[in-house]
């Protein structure tokens, strides 16, 4: 399994298993967050040593954002 693979199995893990909650998933990989498939509500910039990373919350709910509080 490839790291985009990893992520976007994260992504599909999180809208399909934990609606309802907050997700919080922090990384270095910037490029890596684009497979999730999700946009996140809060993004932090964070150091892990001298590795920026970042640190981004999801909220996950059913259906679409465009129908959310409907």
């Amino acid at each position: 399994m490839d790291i985009e693979e990893l992520y976007e199995n994260i992504g599909n893990w999180m809208k399909h298993k934990m609606q309802g909650w907050t997700c919080w998933i922090i990384s270095s990989n910037m490029d890596a967050f684009k497979h999730i498939g999700l946009r996140p509500s809060k993004k932090k910039k964070v150091f892990n040593g001298s590795l920026e990373c970042s640190f981004r919350c999801y909220e996950i709910y059913s259906g679409s954002k465009k129908n959310k509080g409907e």
